[in-house]
C-alpha cells in the first residue's frame, strides 16, 4: 500500500549531499508518532529498513529517510535484465524484511509496499523498504501479494519457460502465507540452479569430446603446439640469423675475389678460416631455427571446439490445480456450475460477453503470460489494471497504466484501490463493462 492511501504527501531532495525521500502528513505531530519505534529506527541499522531521521520545525514533523546509494526497486527490474534466481533471491530478501520486523518489535503494517517506494542498492541487491512509526492498519498479505504482481508484470526477467506464469501461480493461492511462499521460492530456486548446472555439465562434457575427437583426427602432436609469443620469438631470431648470414655470405664472396691479395697477407689463412667457421656455426643455428619452426603449428589450424552450446532441458511442467476456490465437496471430479460460487462479473455495457472475477487477484490486460483476462486492444495496457477480493469486497486498482481506467467515467489513481460497488461502470482504455455481484 502506497504513503499517500496513509494520508502522507511525499517528497525527494537533496540535503548536505545526501537524498532524502520526505514524508509529510498534515497535523503530524511527535505525539502521534510511535516513539519507541522512532527510537529503534534512528539508533539501530536494521537490515532491510531505509534509515529514518524525524525533524521537527515549527511544531510540525516531517519523515526523512536517507535513500544515499538506492534506487527505486522497480525502475531497476525494468531497465536491467535480471535472471531468474536473482529475481527469487530479491523476493526472498523482501519477505525477509518483512519477518525480521519482529525482532525489533516493530509492526509490518507500517511498511509501505508501493512500487515507487521500495529500493535496491545496486551494487549489493539488498532491498530496503520504508517503515512509518505511526498506527496503520492494512493486510501487509494481500499488499504484498499485489507488490510482487506489479514487479513480476514489470521486470525484465531473462526466461523463455513459464517461469512468469509460475510465480503468478505461487502468488495467487487462497491460503498465501509468507513462509510458505518462502519455501516455494526456494525450491524454484533450487530447481533454476540444477536446470544451469545441468546444462553446464553438458556442455563441458560435450567440449571434452569433441576436444579428444580433434586431438586424434587432426593429429596435433601436443608437445610442438606452442604459444603465439614463442612464434613471434621464433619468427624474430630467423630474421636476425638470416641477416647475419646475408653479411657474413657477402663478406666471404668479397675476400674470396681478393684471395690472392689476402693469401699474400700474414695470417690471412687464419682469418679466412676463422669467419668460415663463425659462418658455418650461424648455418647451423639457422638451421635449428628452422628446424624448431618447422614443428610451430599456427593457432588457426589448431582443432578447435565449437562452441555452440546445446539446447537446455526444458523446465519441468509446472501443474496447476484445475480445483476452483469455494467449489462443493472440494474435489475436481464434481462439475459444479459457475453460478452457484457466486462470482462476481465484469458484463459488457451490451451485455454481449461478461468476464468472471473467479480469483482474488484478478488482472486484465494485453499480456497473455501475465493476465487473468485479455484485451486484445492496443489502447490496453500489458498488465492495465486488477481487481482484488478483500474479505467480502472487491476493490479495483490502476497498474500505471497510460490510458487510465475508469470508475463511473472518473479516472482513478495509479497504484490506489478503489472499492467496486454493485453496477459501477468500469471503464479500460474504450472498452466499457457494468461490475455485477450477486
Amino acid at each position: 500500500m502506497s504513503a499517500s492511501m496513509f494520508g502522507f504527501s511525499n517528497d525527494y531532495l537533496s540535503d548536505g549531499g545526501k537524498n532524502y525521500l520526505v514524508l509529510d502528513k498534515e497535523g503530524l505531530s511527535k505525539t502521534k508518532l510511535v516513539w519507541f519505534q522512532v527510537e529503534m529506527l534512528t539508533n539501530n541499522k536494521i537490515k532491510g529498513i531505509v534509515k529514518l531521521d524525524v525533524r521537527e520545525k515549527d511544531s510540525k514533523v516531517k519523515l526523512y529517510y536517507n535513500l544515499s546509494g538506492l534506487v527505486i526497486l522497480s525502475n531497476f527490474l525494468k531497465r536491467n535484465k535480471i535472471g531468474k534466481s536473482d529475481f527469487i533471491s530479491i523476493l526472498d530478501m523482501l519477505i525477509s524484511v518483512i519477518l525480521n520486523n519482529n525482532n525489533y518489535f516493530l509492526n509490518d503494517q507500517s511498511l509501505v509496499l508501493d512500487e515507487k517506494m521500495v529500493f535496491i542498492d545496486p551494487k549489493s541487491r539488498e532491498v530496503y523498504l520504508i517503515y512509518i512509526p505511526v498506527e496503520i492498519h492494512q493486510d501487509i498479505i494481500q499488499s504484498l501479494k499485489a507488490f510482487i504482481i506489479k514487479l513480476i508484470v514489470s521486470a525484465n526477467i531473462e526466461t523463455r519457460d513459464d517461469f512468469i506464469q509460475q510465480m503468478l501461480n505461487l502468488i495467487k493461492v487462497e491460503d498465501f502465507n509468507l513462509s510458505d511462499f518462502r519455501n516455494q521460492l526456494k525450491a524454484v530456486r533450487d530447481e533454476v540452479n540444477t536446470s544451469a548446472q545441468s546444462v553446464r555439465d553438458e556442455v563441458n562434457t560435450s567440449a571434452q569430446s569433441v576436444s579428444k575427437k580433434g586431438s586424434s583426427e587432426g593429429n596435433v602432436d601436443p608437445s610442438r603446439t606452442i604459444t603465439v609469443t614463442e612464434g613471434r620469438n621464433i619468427r624474430t631470431l630467423f630474421l636476425g640469423g638470416a641477416a647475419i648470414i646475408s653479411i657474413l655470405a657477402a663478406a666471404i664472396s668479397y675476400w674470396g675475389v681478393n684471395l690472392k691479395f689476402l693469401m699474400s697477407q700474414s695470417g690471412v689463412t687464419t682469418q679466412v678460416l676463422t669467419y668460415g667457421a663463425a659462418a658455418a656455426a650461424c648455418i647451423g643455428v639457422t638451421f635449428r631455427i628452422l628446424h624448431k619452426e618447422s614443428n610451430y603449428v599456427p593457432k588457426s589450424e589448431k582443432t578447435e571446439y565449437n562452441k555452440r552450446e546445446p539446447e537446455p532441458p526444458k523446465s519441468p511442467e509446472f501443474t496447476v490445480s484445475n480445483e476452483l476456490p469455494g467449489a462443493p465437496g472440494g474435489g475436481t471430479d464434481d462439475t459444479v456450475l459457475l453460478s452457484e460460487l457466486n462470482f462476481p462479473e465484469l458484463m459488457t455495457v451490451n451485455g454481449q460477453d461478461s468476464v468472471l472475477i473467479d480469483k482474488p487477484i484478478f488482472i486484465i490486460g494485453r499480456n497473455r503470460e501475465v493476465c487473468d483476462y485479455v484485451i486484445e486492444d492496443r489502447g490496453v495496457g500489458r498488465a492495465h489494471a486488477q481487481i482484488r477480493k478483500v474479505d467480502s469486497f472487491y476493490f479495483i486498482e490502476d497498474m500505471d497504466s497510460k490510458n487510465g481506467t475508469f470508475v463511473n467515467d472518473e479516472k482513478i489513481s495509479s497504484n490506489q484501490q478503489y472499492k467496486l460497488n454493485r453496477n459501477d461502470k468500469v471503464t479500460i482504455a474504450n472498452v466499457e463493462y457494468l461490475f455485477t455481484s450477486k
